[in-house]
């Protein structure tokens, strides 16, 4: 289970960092409204949300490997499937990515989806091995039958 949890780590940090680098606002590209004022695109703000869902799924993916408890590791395991859906919908249907042939587009929006998959099969392994797994925590000692 600390390798799932590790791998879900590793998923977290290329969706958070990964679109950062790949905005048309990294390489300089804006919307120039009829005014003279700039717009950022669509893509800096997935890029945006897609670093809190990454930071927020790496950070399960922590409590995932050094969790020892049963319940803790099938509720990480629901909320980490969550997180990377999450990541998925980003690119494709919350936000999205811009129309132009760009870094967004070619870079960013197959990175978050490969990455969001990724972090969704390692999440279903983790619930059923969660499952599957007996609850070894002795009972209280202060309890008396």
């Amino acid at each position: 289970m600390k390798a799932i949890g590790i791998a879900l780590l590793v998923v977290g940090l290329v969706v958070a960092v990964l679109p950062v680098f790949n905005t048309c606002s990294y390489d300089g590209k804006a919307i120039t409204l009829p005014n003279g004022k700039t717009v950022e695109m669509k893509c800096l703000w997935t890029a945006r949300a897609s670093l809190i869902t990454g930071v927020t799924l790496a950070f399960v993916g922590l409590f995932l490997a050094l969790s020892k408890r049963r319940e803790s590791r099938l509720m990480l395991s629901v909320i980490a499937a969550l997180l990377s859906a999450f990541a998925i919908s980003l690119p494709t249907a919350l936000i999205g990515v811009c129309k132009m042939d760009a870094n967004c587009v070619n870079v960013m929006k197959p990175a978050l989806i490969a990455a969001g998959a990724l972090g969704v099969v390692l999440s279903v392994v983790a619930l059923v091995l969660a499952w599957r797994q007996s609850d070894e925590t002795p009972p209280s000692q202060g309890a008396t039958a």
